[in-house]
Order: structure tokens, then sequence, then C-alpha cells
């Protein structure tokens, strides 16, 4: 190894054509990058420590890439499942990850019901929320707090 840069919080500041800037101020984010002394073997460092890393860190989802030509993706693949009914998206969401994990070459992988838009609906009696004070922006404001 000849250097390891960490960005952490964000990405990194694009320096080649195919890295967006994806995420910023998120605090459980980070990226690193390791540059190697030599292009002989990276292949087998990227599978080891990938390897090493699923062993040792066992709370976050880490995914050890190099750096290649092409569109931007944070990984190769990505399956998304819609549906009204999270606990049915979860069962197939895992479903789907034991499958592809099965797949030979699959390093790493992942289910995440994490963006799940809620939507609600309130019905504000209006006279009543005027007389205490409250105006519609008042209570969404506090709804999104």
């Amino acid at each position: 190894v000849e250097r390891i840069d960490w960005f952490v919080g964000e990405t990194a500041p694009a320096f080649y054509y195919n890295m967006l800037p994806l995420r910023n101020n998120q605090p459980n984010y980070a990226q690193a990058f390791v540059k190697l002394k030599s292009d002989q073997g990276v292949d087998e460092v990227v599978n080891q420590l990938q390897a090493e890393i699923e062993r040792s860190v066992t709370q976050a989802t880490v995914l050890v890439q190099k750096l290649e030509q092409g569109p931007p993706v944070d990984a190769p693949i990505l399956i998304r499942i819609f549906g009204n009914d999270l606990r049915t998206l979860r069962e197939l969401g895992e479903e789907a990850r034991l499958l592809v994990s099965q797949v030979p070459g699959v390093v790493a992988n992942q289910c995440e019901s994490s963006n799940v838009n809620s939507k609600y609906l309130l019905d504000v009696d209006q006279d009543k929320a005027r007389r205490v004070g409250l105006t519609h922006s008042s209570i969404a404001s506090q709804l999104s707090a």
C-alpha cells in the first residue's frame, strides 16, 4: 500500500469522470481510496480485503471495489422490490439476497428496507387549530422535525 485517503460523511471529490458526489452530510457513510504500489494482483487484493472486512467488521456494510471505467454504480446489481406490505417486502428482499449470495463471484450483498417512503394523512380541524394558535405550516413543521 502506497497511500490511503478517507472521506467520512461524504463521497470523495470527483477526480475521475465516473465519480459522482452522491452522498454528503451522511455520518453513517465513509469512502476510502487505497493506492497500491503496483497494479499487479489488484483483483486478489480486492478479494482478500473484502473477505477480511466481512469477517472482522460485522456491524457495517463494506464494499471493496476497483476504480474502473464505466458508469458510476454503488454495486453492479441492484434489485428493487415494490409493494405495500413492509413485512412481505422484507421477506422477499431477504430471499433475493440469499439467492444472489449463492452466485459465484458475488462478494457482498445486502437487503435494505430503510428507504421506505411513508405518507400520513392528517385531518386537522382548522377552527380548533386556529383557536389554540396553530397554523397548517406550524403543524407540518412539527411533524417533519
